[in-house]
């Protein structure tokens, strides 16, 4: 039975904090920080106690420098002009 759900969003540049959330099989959050760095990464996932008892779900974040160029055009917001 899964205790936890484990939120975590990583930052798109190593300059930008990548946020945790912790939420119980009740909806209540149990943890919302900031992580500077992947050592703060490693340091929360090796140092959680119910790692084993919970659900993870990572967002990555959007590079936009990875798709080819037809996707690249394609993929622009565009915003509409009145």
């Amino acid at each position: 039975m899964d205790h936890y759900f484990i939120g975590l969003t990583l930052a798109p540049t190593a300059n930008t904090e990548s946020g945790v959330a912790v939420i119980d099989r009740n909806n209540e959050i149990i943890l919302v920080d900031k992580l500077f760095s992947m050592q703060d990464i490693q340091f929360f996932f090796e140092n959680f106690s119910s790692l084993k008892n919970s659900r993870i779900c990572i967002s990555l974040p959007w590079d936009n420098s990875m798709l080819n160029g037809k996707w690249r055009i394609l993929s622009k917001p565009y915003q509409l002009v009145s």
